[in-house]
């Protein structure tokens, strides 16, 4: 086995908890939450939701899809008409290509992406695509979308 050896600032910081109903068994931080000022990463601290959300976003969807309420194969532009990136392909983008990553949009809209610090709100960041090109035709290929969950 190969030992590899990594400084603190490399180490990922996580914590864990054990849950049995509603009580906490065990809760514990592993690694830095802050490196750079050596704190470490406890039971509490804070984390980014990060892509855990596109779970919760996908289930509602699925839920209203359940309900009658929408139809995954519709044109996504029937419930945001805002929407409207440049698409050189004949076929509409829906909420299916979108949740499955195939929708051909880019990886991180210009407004709101993972690493835009000014917290735009998620209209903003849905129309800023609207200044975009699809890299794919919808269907085509998978290609993960931050992009595309914001629009979901």
């Amino acid at each position: 086995m190969i030992r590899q050896e990594m400084d603190d600032k490399q180490l990922p910081a996580f914590s864990i908890a054990l849950v049995d109903g509603n009580q906490i068994v065990w809760a514990q931080g592993f690694g830095y939450q802050d490196p750079d000022k050596k704190i470490p990463a406890t039971a509490h601290t804070v984390y980014r939701v990060g892509s855990v959300s596109k779970l919760f976003t996908d289930i509602g969807i699925m839920q209203m899809v359940e309900a009658g309420k929408i139809n995954l194969d519709a044109p996504v532009s029937q419930y945001v008409p805002d929407f409207h990136p440049q698409n050189q392909f004949a076929k509409p983008i829906t909420l299916r290509e979108l949740m499955s990553h195939r929708s051909g949009l880019l990886r991180e809209p210009p407004v709101g992406n993972y690493f835009d610090p000014t917290e735009p709100t998620l209209e903003a960041t849905v129309r800023s695509m609207n200044s975009t090109q699809l890299v794919y035709e919808p269907g085509t290929h998978s290609k993960y979308s931050n992009a595309g969950i914001a629009v979901v």
